[in-house]
């Protein structure tokens, strides 16, 4: 009996180890768009995703990266009305199966629009 107990624990336990793998080590793209959106103006931007080398994403193009993990950290680096440099930060979550979009000129005027899941 004690031997049956023991094989039951430990398959639970390595059931366990594997959803915990899964979640935290599931590779997601996310994909950066800087097209136009709702009408908003575009610029060339600079972007650096959880900490990353910052690189540049210019007018009408599209940049892909690929994150591990739940939970990430977008930076946008861009020059605002005045000409300032101007850096924004926005903080995001991804379920384990999904991809996303984030549609950069709507992230840059807060639009409650500016992620969404990649089909």
């Amino acid at each position: 009996m004690k031997t049956v107990r023991n094989w039951v624990c430990l398959v639970i336990i390595l059931i366990g180890i594997a959803v915990a793998l899964f979640i935290t080590g599931k590779q997601h793209r996310v994909f950066l768009d800087n097209k136009t959106k709702s009408n908003y103006e575009i610029v060339e931007v600079s972007y650096s995703v959880d900490g990353s080398k910052f690189k540049k994403l210019k007018p009408k193009k599209k940049a892909m990266i690929n994150v591990k993990g739940s939970s990430h950290k977008v930076n946008i680096k861009f020059k605002d009305a005045t000409g300032n440099q101007t850096t924004l930060e926005k903080e995001f979550k991804i379920s384990p199966l999904d991809d996303v979009i984030i549609y950069v000129p709507a992230l840059l005027n807060d639009d409650a629009d500016w992620i969404k899941k990649s089909e």
